[in-house]
């Protein structure tokens, strides 16, 4: 005999299909909100098949009602988000169209779910919602298609679950986590395919996960918290990291980045004291002024654009490799030349005060316009160094001069 379902929808996006409902403690039951009502649930589990529901609008959230007797006969992609304050899909589901889930609602991806958003339908949890997804869950997106957490959203991760392109090769936006987000916890995620896997407006944990082949791995607009990102792997992405230079000493061990490089957009202006660890960081134009000490780990390499640099302000700035892994400095481009200012330096000293000297060992700086320019009052010290192909004769240049000892030099020749 046929089964016949029916549903009503707020704000959401509505596949019908017909089974059962039934309750399920796969998700702990989360902290009750001081703006609304989360006790009220429905699961949707099972095998569905789905076909496409208007989006409907309506002025009155209301408060959440117990399942009847003739809602738990129903098997469905429903969100029905009028009924309920929080539900749960533990099956297979396409969207053709853009959820958004209404505020202080909560949506829990079982680990049963197959979620399918196809092109330009996106997932938006609106404002003060929470998003469990746990062990097991497969999201993929279509083409134009991304997952939004808006103001005071909670989003959780519990892997291992994946979120995916529909199609590797015809990559979706990506997550994209509003500053004014709630808690973020994101553990054993593999996401992969997008413009940028993970769009931190926030920052909050981002653990033991695989993010790969997207155009960036991440973007950061503040940096994690120490502790808070560690045991990640990064391959294949354009780029892994867009972000400042100050947020990358809180990313972790370098060996989460097999492969690629940090992006540093612009110019940068950090008045903290940092240690760079050992990434392949690109310099994406503009000057790196440097305002308190600076000290560079073995093994970092650094690309810079064609008119980027550092200025040196303030220090001590010390960049000490070991013999077999020195720390470079070369442009992105092979056939272009780096260096920025009015002296076209790769490296100008400015500090007028202080003791600290500059120091520079076990490093090699490569295809620079001019390497060293020192208008400061402190010495600059090379040692066992190398400066290849570079573009003006006088490659050290300044007031203060440069010592340097046992370092290679080589003049670019057309």
């Amino acid at each position: 005999m046929k089964k016949v379902c029916f549903s009503a929808a707020v704000f959401a996006l509505l596949f019908v299909a017909c089974g059962k409902h039934e309750f399920i403690e796969d998700f702990p039951e989360p902290e009750d909100s001081s703006s609304s009502n989360r006790s009220s649930s429905s699961v949707i589990t099972g095998q569905s098949s789905s076909s496409s529901t208007d989006f409907s609008s309506s002025s009155s959230l209301g408060s959440s009602s117990s399942l009847g007797s003739s809602s738990s006969e129903a098997e469905s992609c429903e969100l029905n988000f009028d009924e309920f304050n929080e539900i749960t899909i533990n099956t297979v589901c396409t969207y053709e169209e853009s959820v958004l889930v209404p505020p202080d609602k909560t949506l829990n991806i079982g680990p049963n779910a197959k979620i399918e958003f196809k092109n330009n339908a996106s997932l938006n949890m609106y404002r003060y919602n929470i998003l469990n997804i746990a062990a097991g869950a497969e999201l993929k997106f279509g083409n134009n298609s991304e997952l939004q957490i808006g103001n005071g959203t909670d989003f959780n991760i519990s892997g291992p679950a994946v979120l995916k392109a529909t199609n590797s090769s015809n990559k979706w936006k990506g997550i994209t986590i509003n500053s004014n987000a709630g808690e973020i916890n994101i553990e054993h995620a593999e996401i992969s395919d997008a413009d940028i896997g993970i769009d931190f407006g926030k920052t909050g944990v981002l653990k033991n996960s695989k993010i790969y082949n997207n155009g960036y791995g991440i973007k950061l607009n503040t940096a994690f918290e120490k502790g808070n990102f560690s045991g990640n792997n990064f391959s294949s992405n354009g780029y892994n990291v867009d972000g400042k230079l100050v947020y990358m000493p809180f990313l972790g061990s370098p060996e989460q980045f097999a492969d690629g490089t940090m992006h540093i957009k612009g110019s940068d202006n950090f008045t903290e004291k940092i240690t760079l660890p050992a990434f392949t960081y690109f310099i994406d134009g503009g000057m790196i002024f440097v305002r308190n000490e600076l000290k560079i780990e073995p093994g970092a390499h650094f690309k810079f654009a064609e008119n980027s640099g550092m200025q040196v302000w303030s220090g001590p700035m010390i960049v000490i490799g070991e013999p077999d892994n020195p720390i470079v400095f070369e442009p992105a481009e092979e056939n272009k030349f780096w260096g920025a200012g009015d002296h076209k330096a790769a490296f100008e000293f400015r500090m007028s005060s202080g003791s600290d000297a500059f120091v520079f060992q076990h490093f090699e700086v490569i295809r620079a316009k001019r390497a060293f320019v020192n208008n400061g009052t402190q010495p600059v010290i090379l040692s066992d160094g190398y400066i290849i192909d570079f573009e003006i004769s006088d490659f050290t240049f300044g007031i203060y001069g440069i010592q340097h000892t046992n370092v290679i030099t080589n003049q670019y020749v057309e």
